[in-house]
């Protein structure tokens, strides 16, 4: 999660046309989705997957 809150931009983005809303694999098993506040300089973290 440190390196999508340095370059959050750097994420899939998760729908077409709202760049805004991105997602990002981490370890092996796990999907974080989130949604970038530009002007705020926030992430919000909407929903985090992890299959073990």
């Amino acid at each position: 999660m440190a390196d999508v809150a340095e370059r959050p931009w750097d994420a899939m983005a998760e729908y077409t046309g709202e760049p805004e809303y991105r997602q990002v694999i981490f370890g092996s098993f796990g999907l974080v989705s989130f949604y970038v506040d530009d002007v705020a300089e926030i992430i919000r973290v909407f929903d985090i997957t992890w299959a073990g």
